[in-house]
């Protein structure tokens, strides 16, 4: 609901981020295994739902994305274009939303920290092995010449 007590339409809430864990599956009414055939063959008959998946009443949810209003002028949530549409059902509050995220970042922040380090290691490593077999030589080659002509030059 919006701050004046109206509804707000979520746009493909099934696909925002986190969806999946914010409903819970369920189970209709057990079929016998030929009752589920007959529904198969006969499609004039109707088909009958077994399982699916359903949001429990009361279940406070929070969305992430764009809002916007339709163009009867009713308020809408929608997946922005910079971001994927994101849905929190754990969490209390907003704040307590904010904290679990800022832990989230926390976590990959550190983690990409000990990449990017063992990243550097690994080119260092590589670059004094280059530097060693190909530059060194290299540079002990042109001394070696110009040792010589300068030998060459002292005659």
């Amino acid at each position: 609901e919006d701050s004046l007590g109206g509804r707000v339409k979520v746009v493909d809430a099934r696909h925002a981020v986190r969806f999946d864990k914010t409903v819970q599956p369920f189970v209709v009414k057990p079929l016998r295994l030929g009752e589920f055939f007959n529904s198969l063959i006969s499609p004039e008959k109707g088909s009958k739902v077994i399982c699916g998946h359903a949001l429990n009443v009361g279940t406070s949810l929070t969305f992430v994305g764009e809002a916007v209003r339709d163009k009867a002028g009713n308020l809408m949530i929608q997946k922005s274009e910079e971001q994927r549409l994101m849905v929190f059902s754990e969490e209390g509050s907003f704040d307590k939303m904010v904290a679990n995220m800022k832990s989230d970042s926390e976590f990959y922040i550190f983690y990409s920290k000990i990449f990017g380090t063992i990243a550097v290691a690994i080119v260092v490593m590589y670059g004094v092995d280059f530097v060693r077999k190909v530059v060194l030589p290299y540079v002990r080659k042109k001394r070696a010449e110009n040792a010589e002509s300068d030998s060459e030059d002292d005659l």
